[in-house]
């Protein structure tokens, strides 16, 4: 039998953060004080008015020395959230603005190592020449990721998402995520201008309470991009 240590018992002074809808997190504009999630798991979002502080730049909120997310300052804010079910030293990624204003962030753990990730709105991409490049969309997020397009892609990219992705049914020709309500689509480009009209799966994997898929496109049909207007 494994023996599990139990959480601790937040303390008078700490109330909690219900979730808004799905896995899905809200600060309110008169939250304050010290909060706690005591679920937040992969597929949670935590949506903010104001964005959070970002020292470096980098898109990754790490936490206090207490090990303890404060919403200003690092250890210097009157307005703290504990979570107790993320690590601290990796923290939070930012993904952007969602189309009501507000903030989006999730476990920066999630995000495979070295790959290259958009937020929550439209993003472009472009695969560097020579260089094997990994795109990430996390559309298990409530959020999604989007839709996204990838140009210049080569033989050994490749893409990981926490949703399986197959050809639009309905004619777009976007790659989209299954069963994502957020609205996931893909659109790939390779380096010879063809347009991916599927995905070849390669392989899952298990990871953070998710299920990752790997993918190549593929480009059967030959069909090049249109040029863009002017």
């Amino acid at each position: 039998m494994v023996l599990r240590a139990a959480k601790p018992v937040p303390s008078k002074d700490y109330y909690s953060i219900t979730k808004y809808y799905g896995n899905t997190y809200i600060i309110a504009d008169d939250d304050g004080g010290s909060q706690y999630i005591e679920e937040f798991s992969g597929k949670s979002q935590l949506l903010t008015k104001e964005k959070l502080y970002d020292g470096n730049k980098d898109g990754i909120i790490q936490f206090g020395n207490n090990g303890i997310l404060d919403l200003g300052q690092p250890d210097a804010s009157s307005h703290t959230i504990r979570f107790y079910d993320i690590n601290p030293l990796k923290g939070l990624r930012y993904l952007g603005e969602n189309g009501d204003g507000q903030y989006v962030y999730a476990s920066a753990a999630v995000r495979p190592k070295g790959a290259i990730e958009g937020t929550v709105g439209q993003d472009s991409f472009t695969g560097r020449t020579n260089v094997a490049d990994t795109f990430f969309f996390d559309g298990a997020l409530d959020s999604g990721s989007g839709r996204d397009t990838i140009a210049n892609f080569g033989s050994e990219d490749r893409i990981i998402s926490t949703l399986p992705f197959s050809l639009d049914p309905f004619g777009s020709g976007d790659l989209v995520a299954e069963g994502d309500f957020g609205g996931s689509a893909l659109s790939i480009v390779d380096t010879s201008g063809r347009v991916a009209d599927g995905v070849t799966l390669l392989s899952t994997y298990q990871a953070h309470g998710l299920t990752y898929y790997v993918y190549k496109p593929t480009f059967t049909t030959g069909a090049t991009a249109p040029d863009p207007e002017f």
